[in-house]
């Protein structure tokens, strides 16, 4: 499993002795997050090896002075909440600190500018080492460092190499490097091997990830995500996630029978990847709305236009992807609305749910319909009375 060897592979490397900076690493969607938080939840209950841990994702840091805010806060926070067993004048102590850091760094800057000065930054942590928890190993998370591109990654290495040298952290960095660009991509490659210790990568998704996102499905349900989502080779847990919730949505404890299911999903699946543009080589939904037929074979095979070789291959892809059925009504007035505004129409849902009622007990009937007929063309042994009481039960049947 990806998930069990990359998570004891990182829990190895925090348990060694010189590993400072370790990189998790891994392409977007693949479960990074997640399983990051998997591990430290289990470093901070299996007892071995305590730790203190502190998530931050340059998302809501965005920059270097932030980041570092950020990194100082909550080690104030550790400090001010260590173990019962400390003394109440060590905490006092970390109290007045935390308390005297945010005094002077609201008299330093204007209101709501957050920048800190490199020597109060310096201080705090001189001060703060001594006053950490020493029965814990302090282990500081930096997540999704290559989403901003304010911070210089040399300076933030920098930073790391500083905090693991003055309060003994061990850092891990999560991140997808391949989305480094320019010169933030060659400090990266520049600096990687002289700063981090060990580069674990997460390749491809867990199943771990899926199954708990899909957690709680009818089991119908779960395997028609898996398997549409391996067709089109989706990559990416969140679009998992965001599958789960259009699915949950339209559900909302409606008790659909298996046809249903079969006739929704399918959809839901592929126009919720494409929504968020997860599959390659595919078309997004404006082409749908504009440019969609079900019926690809009517399409003018062997144009030389590129635009229209396009709209006949994506139209087979669709077709195909979909068994033959073509897109209709839930697609167009139910789904596509719900994926661009938010709103599902609840209405127009019902109606569509009916129609598949009303298309399922016809299919039904016909199959009825059919076997009565080839009961009565070959089995000339039937009474009248006989093949009157069978023709009753199919109209009764079909009048259902």
């Amino acid at each position: 499993m990806i998930f069990e060897k990359t998570k004891k592979a990182v829990i190895r490397a925090l348990r060694a002795e010189n590993t400072p900076v370790i990189a998790l690493t891994g392409s977007w969607g693949t479960g990074k997050t997640y399983l990051w938080h998997h591990i430290a939840r289990e470093l901070e209950s299996d007892g071995q090896s305590p730790i203190n841990e502190i998530y931050i994702t340059a998302l809501s840091t965005p920059t270097l002075p932030e980041l570092k805010r950020a990194v100082e806060f909550h080690l104030a926070s550790l400090i001010v909440t260590r173990e019962a067993s400390e003394t109440t004048e060590t905490v006092d102590q970390a109290q007045n600190l935390a308390g005297a850091a945010t005094s002077f760094v609201s008299k330093l800057v204007p209101e709501g500018v957050i920048e800190v000065t490199a020597s109060l930054g310096k201080i705090f942590l001189s001060k703060a080492k001594s006053l950490l928890p020493k029965d814990k190993q302090l282990i500081i998370a930096i997540d999704d460092i290559e989403r901003t591109h304010s911070i210089d990654i040399a300076e933030l290495l920098g930073y790391i190499s500083y905090l693991t040298s003055e309060i003994d952290a061990k850092v891990v960095v999560i991140l997808n490097s391949q989305k480094l660009k320019g010169e933030r991509a060659s400090r990266w490659s520049e600096l990687r091997e002289k700063m981090i210790s060990l580069e674990i990568q997460l390749a491809g998704m867990p199943d771990e990830a899926i199954t708990e996102t899909l957690d709680g499905l009818d089991s119908l349900d779960r395997e028609i995500i898996i398997e549409k989502a391996r067709i089109l080779d989706i990559q990416n847990i969140r679009i998992y996630q965001h599958i789960r919730r259009r699915w949950d949505a339209i559900r909302n404890g409606r008790a659909f029978d298996e046809a249903g299911v079969h006739a929704l999903l399918p959809s839901v699946v592929l126009l919720s990847a494409m929504n968020y543009s997860a599959l390659n080589d595919w078309p997004d939904l404006d082409f749908l709305k504009k440019k969609y037929t079900p019926y690809p074979q009517l399409l003018k095979n062997g144009s030389e236009d590129s635009e229209e070789k396009n709209r006949l291959r994506w139209n087979k892809m669709i077709t195909d992807y979909l068994e033959g059925a073509p897109l209709d009504d839930f697609e167009k007035q139910v789904l596509i609305p719900f994926l661009e505004t938010g709103h599902l129409d609840n209405d127009k849902l019902s109606e569509y749910l009916n129609i598949i009622d009303l298309r399922i007990h016809t299919s039904e009937a016909g199959k009825v319909l059919d076997d009565w007929w080839t009961k009565y063309s070959w089995a000339s042994t039937l009474s009248p009375e006989e093949i009157l009481d069978e023709f009753e039960k199919l109209r009764t049947h079909i009048e259902c």
